[in-house]
């Protein structure tokens, strides 16, 4: 689904983003990258971290490109999506992300595609 496909259905809006917006997402990916490469933090916690590390990558495209999510239900699915457009992330990538948010991780099923 495209960008414009996400606004008409209500799941982005057109808002433009501020500079410091933008920073204060890296400053967040950064640590949450730095967080899932420690290995003394238990492996879920790892998982998770990385997980919110992609997803604020994907929001942070998404500002930069004027946009924002909306409060609706699945959020987290289509601004994961939302990396086909902004970032040009392949969409078997994109599965593969969405792995930990659907609990597969849990089960010890998350590997590398």
């Amino acid at each position: 689904m495209s960008l414009e496909e996400m606004v008409l259905r209500g799941e982005l809006r057109r808002e433009l983003a501020n500079p410091g917006e933008i920073r204060q997402l890296l400053a967040g990916i950064a640590r949450r990258l730095d967080d899932a490469q420690r290995v003394e933090n238990h492996p879920e916690t790892r998982i998770e971290q990385a997980y919110h590390a992609i997803l604020n990558c994907a929001l942070a495209a998404l500002r930069v490109e004027g946009l924002r999510s909306t409060n609706v239900l699945g959020k987290h699915q289509f601004v994961l999506e939302s990396l086909v457009d902004t970032l040009a992330i392949e969409r078997t990538r994109i599965d593969y992300y969405q792995r930990p948010r659907t609990g597969v991780r849990r089960r010890g099923i998350c590997r590398t595609p």
